[in-house]
């Protein structure tokens, strides 16, 4: 009787765990400020890895903070041909930001490497961070906007 309570409780408290992690996902993603914290930098190991450098590329590293405003606008251009603006980005050009981010940040790989080598399933993460962080960091810098 005391192994079932205990794996009960067990059972319980993995379910609330469960519940805490998905409750903190969510807000990464719904908080502008969250979203902007732990997705703005990090790894992305490659579904299907490239050879940049005679080298495979097994991971990208990115980190659109290390962009500045020029590096950020040029990739938002390259990628603009669908007419995208500064309220709403395209999946082109979402992806062009997280190539240059992945291509500044990745030791052994630049940008055209990371173009040429980065297969579609791992081209869609790219697309949806750059998309989330995007969003959050318009956001973001709609509250730090007063009226004077």
């Amino acid at each position: 009787e005391t192994e079932e309570v205990t794996a009960g409780e067990e059972t319980a408290a993995e379910e609330t765990a469960k519940a805490e992690k998905k409750r903190a996902r969510q807000r990464e993603i719904t908080d502008p400020n969250e979203a902007v914290r732990t997705l703005s930098a990090g790894k992305l190991e490659l579904y299907k890895p490239f050879i940049a450098d005679d080298k495979e590329s097994k991971e990208l590293h990115y980190n659109f903070e290390n962009l500045d405003g020029t590096e950020m606008m040029r990739a938002m251009d390259r990628g603009a041909r669908n007419g995208g603006n500064a309220f709403r980005i395209t999946n082109e050009q979402a992806l062009e930001l997280f190539i240059t981010s992945a291509g500044k940040e990745t030791a052994g790989c630049d940008a055209e490497d990371v173009r040429r080598g980065i297969s579609s399933v791992d081209a869609i993460k790219g697309v949806q961070l750059a998309t989330v962080l995007f969003v959050a960091s318009s956001q973001l810098g709609n509250s730090h906007i007063t009226k004077d």
